[in-house]
């Protein structure tokens, strides 16, 4: 025998040997695109969940929180306290002195004398908040409410008393009561507010001149043929254009 034995061939058992197992394939995941934003919306059209409306994205939720903002924003310190809302918040602190100088003391010649002047000074607090810059959201819806209410309490008043005409003052507190429920309306369906036009602007402009002439005319003083005659002059005009432009609108 050779000095080097002869290895017999060892047997493996292929199924003792493990296969290596092969790699998971890679996972996909879908990607989406990001949402390019048009050039013309706004901030608040689609903000993120959380960050300015914190009720969702729903359109509930966002309408509510823009009703919320244009509250804040309408009374907030720097829209409440202007000049021009100082103003207006005189004259209609004026509208119980009126009424207690025409019924308590029975003074038709001090009522016209006030009801005069705060006509005459319904420009002021416009014309100062244009002038000096001192605009604001409170102020454009206080000042004509406040117009309006003098004008409608102020004429009732003198109609109760006699000191105006019952039809003259039934006439414009028609026109005056029956644009204002259009308003009204309109915004209920959201229709754009109705933009004053200049033969508007004038029909106020006679009427707010016509009324005290017509209490000064029953004020028993020696000028009540002077002012009555000027407040029917003033009246009959008014009157034909306050209806021209209700018509209008």
């Amino acid at each position: 025998m050779s000095a080097m034995a002869t290895r017999a061939p060892r047997f493996v058992n292929s199924s003792a040997v493990i296969a290596p197992r092969p790699e998971a394939p890679p996972v996909m995941r879908a990607v989406m695109p990001p949402r390019s934003k048009p050039e013309n919306a706004s901030e608040t059209a689609d903000p993120p969940m959380g960050r300015d409306y914190p009720f969702g994205r729903s359109a509930g939720a966002r309408r509510m929180c823009v009703y919320g903002e244009r509250v804040s924003e309408l009374f907030s310190r720097r829209s409440l306290l202007t000049v021009p809302n100082a103003i207006t918040l005189v004259r209609l602190g004026c509208l119980p002195l009126f009424l207690w100088v025409l019924f308590s003391r029975d003074s038709r010649l001090a009522a016209g004398i006030i009801i005069g002047c705060l006509g005459a000074t319904d420009w002021v607090d416009g014309w100062v908040a244009r002038r000096f810059n001192q605009t604001s959201p409170f102020g454009a819806i206080f000042d004509p409410t406040v117009d309006r209410v003098l004008f409608i309490v102020g004429l009732s008043a003198l109609g109760v008393d006699g000191a105006v005409n019952a039809v003259v003052a039934v006439l414009i507190l028609a026109r005056e009561i029956g644009v204002g429920l259009m308003m009204v309306v309109a915004t209920a369906f959201g229709m754009e507010r109705f933009a004053v036009t200049y033969l508007g602007k004038w029909a106020t402009f006679i009427l707010m001149f016509a009324v005290p002439a017509l209490t000064l005319s029953n004020s028993g003083i020696a000028l009540e043929p002077l002012f009555r005659l000027v407040g029917w002059v003033l009246v009959v005009p008014g009157l034909v254009l306050s209806y021209v432009t209700a018509v209008q609108y």
